[in-house]
């Protein structure tokens, strides 16, 4: 049993699974996954076979996104927009697609080989060198299998672990006894890996299994969605902007920019919706003359609410104060939300630092009863010696 390999229904944001891409996309998806496992051959070279992941990601997902090529020694990296100079969001290692065991490939019980050790090494240089932190994903694939490890878990277990982070610098440094890269993934990543192996949980899948997956979840599993970790449409974290937009249309309102800010105001003359609620209630306000039953009507004004009167302008900047409330708590919620993530964080990090100490407790306690022992055995001894010179 594999304790360590999530699926993909696990990996997926809960409100990604809920999404539902148009029959458009996925038909587009399909047809370039098709043409990607008929493509690649076991025959040409790795470089030959990268390309063909790339076409595959930049026409499914990426093209005019996301900028995606080789970075110096790493065979592919995506980077977080278009611009070539962006932090790398996903680091790629690739191998060339075959149906044996290939031994620089992981395993589902064997995670610590070659490919696994390259993608250590390329994380540190940019983590530690290029000073990145917006590493989201790391992946080993052959085209046909892939493992896919979240960012968090390589800042947790590799960039905490000082140790390994001092002996990289030594090693870029030349300070150790070999610069070759094979040096570092012999000894020094394998053995960092090794102390750490059961903690690294991964996602996987094969593709030459594709009849037994689903095929929505592969879409959404290789997307930037999730791969770069963009927030959703619908997530609590992030504002639901159609419905916000739709919301300003039933009211009557429209955002607008003034000066490089946006502001909400009434519709212009000619878009106006006489459905609105603002344009219902200034006609019903117009038609039953209300204004008129008011026992001080000039305080509302002699001209037509539906003129434009200082009414109207109260009226709706009452409306769009309330929004830029709504607005206010939206952003307010969302820092209440990770302040409790932090919160939960801290408890975590304290618990566990219990039952570390707990560990330690144990053997000390163990150690006093041993000494216990050894005085209790003492005693007895000299007691026996006493016995016996008396005796004499």
């Amino acid at each position: 049993m594999i304790i360590n390999k999530r699926e993909l229904k696990q990996t997926l944001n809960r409100v990604y699974l809920k999404i539902k891409p148009d029959t458009e996309t996925i038909q587009v998806f399909q047809a370039n996954l098709t043409r990607l496992l008929e493509q690649c051959d076991s025959k040409k070279s790795e470089e030959f076979n990268k390309n063909l992941l790339i076409d595959f990601l930049k026409n499914t997902y990426y093209t005019d996104r996301y900028f995606i090529n080789t970075k110096e020694r790493i065979d592919l990296v995506i980077h977080n927009n278009q611009d070539v100079k962006s932090p790398v969001g996903v680091i790629f290692e690739t191998k060339k697609p075959t149906r044996t065991i290939n031994a620089e490939m992981p395993r589902l019980d064997h995670l610590n080989t070659k490919a696994f050790q390259q993608l250590v090494l390329y994380f540190l240089r940019e983590r530690v060198t290029d000073k990145n932190l917006e590493i989201k994903h790391l992946i080993v694939t052959n085209i046909y299998e892939w493992f896919i490890f979240d960012g968090k878990i390589f800042e947790e277990l590799f960039f905490a672990n000082k140790a390994l982070v001092n002996q990289f610098c030594d090693f870029e440094e030349g300070r150790l006894s070999s610069t070759k890269t094979d040096f570092f993934y012999q000894q020094i990543a394998e053995p960092a890996i090794t102390k750490v192996i059961e903690q690294i949980k991964f996602t996987h899948f094969d593709l030459r299994e594709l009849e037994n997956l689903d095929l929505l979840d592969i879409y959404k599993i290789l997307s930037p969605e999730h791969l770069l970790k963009l927030p959703f449409v619908n997530d609590n974290n992030t504002l639901n902007k159609p419905f916000y937009n739709e919301l300003l249309y039933i009211i009557g309102l429209t955002e607008i920019k003034d000066k490089g800010k946006k502001l909400i105001g009434r519709m212009k003359e000619g878009d106006r919706c006489d459905g609105s609620l603002i344009e219902n209630a200034i006609s019903r306000l117009d038609s039953l003359d209300k204004i008129a039953q008011l026992k001080n009507p000039e305080e509302f004004g002699t001209k037509k609410l539906a003129e434009d009167t200082q009414k109207q302008k109260q009226i709706v900047q009452a409306i769009i104060q309330e929004l830029k409330i709504y607005e206010e708590l939206n952003h307010y919620q969302l820092k209440s939300q990770r302040v409790r993530q932090e919160i939960a964080d801290l408890a975590q990090n304290a618990i566990n630092f219990e039952t570390y100490l707990q560990s330690y407790f144990a053997l000390f306690q163990l150690l006093i009863e041993e000494v216990i022992k050894v005085e209790q055995e003492f005693y007895a001894t000299v007691g026996e010696i006493k016995y016996l010179g008396l005796a004499e």
